[in-house]
């Protein structure tokens, strides 16, 4: 994760009282615990997004955190609209239970930084 730096990193929330899985889980790593400490103190609902500051730990600037579910790219699009990324928006689409396809389509041109279930990035320019 550390060797292809995204200005936005999206992660998943999980349940109230949940485990952090996947990509969600690596970052806290790398974060310390930080991200669980924010969301032990204001859970993300459904259509609700969280927003981090990067650090010197993870190589992005912002970090998204969004809770699955059937608003999810809505909530996702309205924010990243606010946040105007300057460069590639990373995400795991399987820790939302998203399809690469569906992802493109609601980013639109966004240029995306795609982690697999490893958490190896693949570049995807969206088209």
């Amino acid at each position: 994760m550390c060797a292809h730096p995204c200005d936005v990193l999206v992660l998943a929330a999980p349940p109230p009282g949940g485990a952090l899985v996947g990509l969600t889980a690596l970052a806290d790593w790398r974060f310390g615990g930080r991200i669980a400490r924010a969301l032990t103190r204001a859970p993300v609902a459904e259509g609700e997004t969280l927003l981090l500051a990067g650090g010197p730990a993870l190589p992005v600037a912002r970090v998204v955190v969004a809770r699955p579910g059937p608003r999810l790219l809505d909530a996702l699009v309205e924010r990243l609209r606010g946040l105007e990324p300057a460069g590639a928006v990373g995400l795991c689409p399987d820790d939302f239970g998203l399809g690469l396809k569906g992802v493109r389509r609601a980013l639109g041109g966004q240029p995306l930084l795609i982690f697999v279930g490893d958490s190896q990035p693949s570049t995807e320019a969206s088209a």
